[in-house]
């Protein structure tokens, strides 16, 4: 789901991308929620995955593992598809 919070009142939460695909071929949808408390909790999951994630710098991504880059390059085979 692609979610986002803005002035912690209005939220929408989603499948929807940004592209052309998405708005042309796929059935997409989104939930527009309107509430400050709603808005507070998804702020509060959002500071939760920021404490769960890892940065990763250009210097970690140059030497990711042989694995990683052969499944980037499979992916890029059939994104076409997705």
């Amino acid at each position: 789901a692609k979610t986002v919070v803005i002035d912690g009142v209005l939220s929408i939460v989603g499948s929807a991308n940004l592209d052309w695909r998405s708005v042309l071929f796929n059935d997409e949808i989104d939930a527009v929620i309107i509430d400050d408390d709603f808005g507070r909790q998804m702020e509060a999951l959002f500071k939760d995955d920021i404490a769960a994630s890892r940065q990763i710098d250009p210097k970690t991504w140059r030497h990711r593992s042989l694995g990683e880059r052969i499944k980037e390059y499979s992916s890029r085979l059939v994104e076409y598809l997705l």
